[in-house]
C-alpha cells in the first residue's frame, strides 16, 4: 500500500518529499555531532580553566601572604584573573558569606544567554571537581566554581547561525526544485502546437 502511494502521486511530489527527507536526516546527524563536540569542547574548556585558576589564586594567596598582605586578597584576584573565563572567583569571609570577586559587575560584556533547553543539551557533565577550595594559613578559603554559561551562548550562536544558513538554503533548493519541475507552458512547445493543426 505504501508504494502504492508513492508511485501514485507526481514525479515533482516524489522529488520534493525525498530531498525533504534527506535534508531532515542531514540536519538531525548534524545536529547531533555538533552538541556532542560543544559538550566535549566545552568541558574540556571548564575543566581547564579550573586548573589554572586554581593555580593562580594558590600563588597570589601564597605571594600575599608572604608579603603580609593578605587583607588586600579581594583587591588582588580580580587583577590576576580578569581574562580567565569559564570561571566564577568567590571569596569567604569569617561569617561563612560569599562575595564575587572575579567576574566584576560590567567588568565583561556577555554574549546573549541560550535558551534553557540548549543549554541542558550541551552543558556537560564534569568529570572533576566543579568546585575548587583553595586556603592556606591565616587566609579565608576562596571558592572557585566553573561557569559554562558564556561557552554555551557562544554555542548556541553559532548553532543558530548555522540553523539560518540551512534553512535559506533549504529553501532556495525548494524554489529552484519548484521551478524546474513545473511543466513548460504551451507556448514553448511549437512542434506541438504545429502538429494539432495539422
Amino acid at each position: 500500500m505504501l508504494q502504492k502511494l508513492w508511485y501514485d502521486r507526481p514525479v515533482r511530489t516524489q522529488l520534493l518529499i525525498a530531498i525533504g527527507a534527506i535534508n531532515l536526516i542531514a540536519a538531525l546527524l548534524a545536529g547531533v555531532i555538533s552538541i556532542i563536540n560543544t559538550r566535549s569542547a566545552t568541558r574540556v574548556e571548564i575543566e581547564a580553566s579550573l586548573e589554572i585558576a586554581q593555580r593562580f589564586v594558590t600563588a597570589t594567596m601564597k605571594d600575599l601572604a608572604a608579603q603580609d598582605r593578605l587583607e588586600q586578597l579581594k583587591e588582588e584576584l580580580p587583577l590576576e584573573l580578569k581574562h580567565l573565563r569559564h570561571v566564577r572567583i568567590m571569596f569567604m569571609d569569617t561569617m561563612g558569606q560569599l562575595t564575587v570577586v572575579s567576574p566584576q559587575p560590567g567588568s565583561v560584556t556577555r554574549p546573549e544567554q541560550a535558551p534553557r533547553w540548549f543549554a541542558a543539551l550541551v552543558r556537560p557533565q564534569l568529570v572533576g571537581r566543579a568546585v575548587r577550595v583553595v586556603a592556606i594559613d591565616h587566609a579565608n578559603p576562596v571558592i572557585i566554581i566553573g561557569e559554562p554559561s558564556d561557552e554555551i551562548a557562544e554555542a548556541w550562536r553559532d548553532f543558530s547561525s548555522l540553523a539560518i544558513m540551512w534553512l535559506t538554503l533549504n529553501a532556495l533548493i525548494l524554489l529552484v526544485t519548484l521551478r524546474g519541475a513545473r511543466p513548460p507552458p504551451r507556448s514553448a512547445c511549437p512542434s506541438l502546437q504545429g502538429h494539432a493543426q495539422s
